[in-house]
């Protein structure tokens, strides 16, 4: 009969793991290794327990992954997927606060930062039909917009169309995207956009000689302060035009709601 070998000795002991104890293991591993001392250097070996020591942690780091009592399909246990090692650079050191920003590319004016086609193309008369025939995965895009806050259903899909709808060709457009940009005014504004009819998409274009790394981009939403506060409820701030006072809101309310002011 053929001598078995070291290695297939231990690889036959590593495959009974599921039905032995570790500890079983590591001590006939430990003495195959004496073997192999013996059989290397002779029965006068210096470094035999060296040799034992070594090999018994690296039958530890083997068998460390397998849980206790977890067996393969056959009643053996499950062996560990041999990972290509891959060595990768050491990690940077981390970045100070805001560098990120400041690493990205300036923005010149004429780059197009967006093309994109209408989540909900409609007129105001067929909002909620058109809006009832999307998928529903428009649906919830649609409802994650500004607006759907509270109120039924028919309430928070006209809030959205009225804070977020851009006004094309033949009615009205609602974007994912394009939908969520801030307001400034014309003066101070860093974008600007058109809706290509053909394409059936809104272009959004820088309209500044150079926006600088980590700005907001805004666009313009038309109107007056006042006529801003009416329409969307907010008192515009942008730094490109007179904000409204608290005596202004008072007064535009009065006249809301025909207020005498004696």
């Amino acid at each position: 009969m053929k001598r078995k070998t070291e290695e297939e000795q231990i690889q036959e002991l590593l495959e009974s793991a599921g039905a032995e104890g570790a500890g079983d293991i590591l001590d006939k591993v430990l003495s195959l290794a004496a073997v192999r001392c013996r059989q290397e250097a002779g029965p006068e070996c210096e470094d035999g327990e060296d040799a034992e020591e070594e090999l018994a942690n690296e039958i530890r780091e083997l068998l460390e992954p397998i849980p206790a009592g977890v067996t393969g399909g056959d009643g053996t246990a499950p062996q560990s997927p041999v990972e290509e090692r891959v060595d990768c650079p050491p990690a940077p050191p981390p970045s100070p606060a805001g560098s990120a920003q400041e690493t990205r590319p300036k923005l010149k004016k004429g780059e197009i930062i967006l093309v994109e086609s209408p989540l909900l193309r409609t007129a105001h008369f067929r909002l909620m039909l058109d809006y009832a025939n999307l998928s529903d995965e428009a649906k919830k895009a649609y409802l994650s917009l500004h607006g759907a806050e509270n109120g039924d259903l028919f309430s928070r899909v006209e809030r959205i169309k009225k804070f977020n709808a851009f006004a094309v060709p033949g009615g009205i457009a609602i974007f994912e995207i394009a939908s969520r940009f801030n307001h400034a005014c014309p003066s101070v504004r860093n974008v600007q956009y058109v809706y290509d009819d053909e394409e059936g998409v809104i272009e959004l274009i820088i309209c500044k000689d150079m926006v600088p790394a980590g700005a907001e981009l805004r666009i313009s939403y038309g109107g007056s302060p006042i006529e801003l506060y009416r329409t969307y409820g907010f008192r515009c701030s942008c730094g490109g035009c007179t904000p409204l006072t608290d005596e202004d809101i008072r007064r535009l309310e009065d006249q809301e709601y025909s207020i005498p002011h004696w």
